[in-house]
């Protein structure tokens, strides 16, 4: 295999592994819905558009995987990139943007940004948080 054949591979099992991942989040958010361990609206609110990020991602794969299984002369990535990631609201870009957003808003519930050290806020290598 040449090496953009090693960099498409790359490409499409990362986006495999990646759609894995958000699936496997969604099966928590789902247990944590249905074991009514926090108030149905936090929920809500901390995977507010997982939905639709695995919804986006899955589409996207399965676009990556068709193009991949083309001959390589035959594939075009650029199209793929274009018509999945060419406009603002269909770009995974902004869905991840509104993740971080959420995650930041709930993480600084949880743990105030004041509390964390940093590793350069410690004087020795052993104050460092783990």
């Amino acid at each position: 295999m040449d090496n953009r054949g090693r960099v498409v591979q790359e490409l499409v099992d990362t986006e495999r592994k990646y759609v894995q991942d958000l699936e496997a989040l969604q099966d928590y958010m789902k247990a944590l819905q249905a074991s009514e361990v926090a108030p149905p609206d936090l929920i809500h609110n901390m995977f507010l558009n997982l939905n639709s990020l695995v919804d986006f991602q899955r589409r996207f794969l399965i676009r990556i995987e068709t193009v991949y299984a083309q001959p390589p002369e035959q594939q075009r990535w650029g199209q793929v990139m274009v018509s999945h990631v060419g406009t603002p609201e269909r770009c995974r870009f902004h869905h991840l943007t509104i993740y971080r957003k959420i995650h930041l808003t709930y993480m600084n519930l949880i743990v105030p940004t004041s509390t964390v050290r940093k590793p350069w806020q410690c004087k020795r290598q052993g104050d460092w948080p783990k």
